[in-house]
């Protein structure tokens, strides 16, 4: 980067995660979000306006930029820019492993947000693996990384993990630009 524009202190800032109050650092820069999948470090940001939607993507590592426009607000932008990413990058960017029948029973349940119990997670066993419903915004796969760490299929910049006490499942704690607890209600 010639940094003709932004100098690189600034742009250093933009892609540093930020680090709240409380001392909990999240994966929100100055106006991006930095992640890192599969190895992989990604610092991207997306929006919609007015019957369009955009995501870019900058891969540091690979010195990679990407920009997605697209002529409706509607567009599957999150799927796209996954599998577009995939196919520049060469590589997948969430990984997935398979759990026993057993194991996913544990999960399945309604669970609500702590600090705001109307919205829930609805977590189901399907034909093929498990999907969570979150209120308000639709149905997503769920693919496992391990055990009790999972994140939305297309969704790649929430991780989530159920929490057990005593050997039960007592919630889900979710990292998405701060950090939510989901308990189980159901």
């Amino acid at each position: 980067m010639s940094y003709k524009i932004l100098k690189k202190e600034l742009l250093d800032l933009a892609f540093t995660p930020y680090k709240l109050k409380d001392g909990t650092v999240i994966n929100y820069g100055f106006g991006w979000n930095i992640t890192e999948f599969n190895g992989i470090k990604r610092i991207d940001h997306g929006g919609a306006k007015n019957g369009f939607c955009t995501y870019e993507a900058y891969f540091p590592e690979q010195q990679l930029f990407m920009v997605l426009l697209f002529n409706s607000e509607s567009a599957p932008r999150d799927e796209l820019s996954i599998k577009v990413s995939e196919i520049l990058l060469g590589k997948s960017l969430q990984k997935e492993i398979q759990l026993s029948d057993a194991v996913l029973n544990l999960y399945v349940g309604v669970y609500s947000l702590v600090s705001d119990p109307k919205r829930t997670i609805t977590i189901r066993k399907e034909r093929e693996g498990m999907s969570a419903t979150i209120s308000g915004q639709g149905s997503f796969s769920i693919l496992f990384q391990s055990e009790t760490k999972f994140q939305m299929k297309n969704l790649s910049d929430i991780k989530c993990e159920f929490k057990t006490t005593n050997g039960k499942v007592v919630s889900i704690i979710a990292e998405q630009q701060g950090i939510f607890e989901w308990s189980k209600i159901k």
